[in-house]
C-alpha cells in the first residue's frame, strides 16, 4: 500500500488520505498544500504519471482504478472498473 508519491518534474506531492476519501498535493518543501480530489474512495495506491501528467490511484471500496489529469483533477475516468485493486504499476 503506498499512499503518497512525488513528481518530480513539476514539484509536487502527493498523497491520500484514505479514510476521507481524499487526495492532497503541495509543492516539496510542504507549501501550497491543497485539496486536490475529492470523493476519490479508499484510496490504496497512488502512482503519479508526469510524462503523460496524469494521476492513478486504486479506489478498493469502489473496486476501480481511477485517474485525473493533473492540470485538471476534475477530469477523473474509471481506466479499470469492477476490479479488486491492492495497487498498481504505471509505465
Amino acid at each position: 500500500m503506498r499512499q503518497i508519491d512525488v513528481d518530480t518534474t513539476a514539484g509536487k506531492l502527493y498523497w491520500a488520505n484514505r479514510h476521507a476519501g481524499e487526495i492532497f498535493r503541495s509543492n516539496l518543501d510542504g507549501s501550497n498544500r491543497e485539496r486536490f480530489v475529492t470523493s476519490a474512495g479508499n484510496v490504496w495506491d497512488i502512482h503519479v504519471d508526469s510524462v503523460a501528467k496524469n494521476l492513478y490511484w486504486c479506489d478498493v471500496t469502489g473496486r476501480v482504478v481511477a485517474r485525473v489529469d493533473l492540470d485538471n483533477p476534475a477530469s477523473r475516468t474509471n481506466v479499470l472498473s469492477n476490479v479488486y485493486p491492492m495497487g498498481l504499476v504505471v509505465d
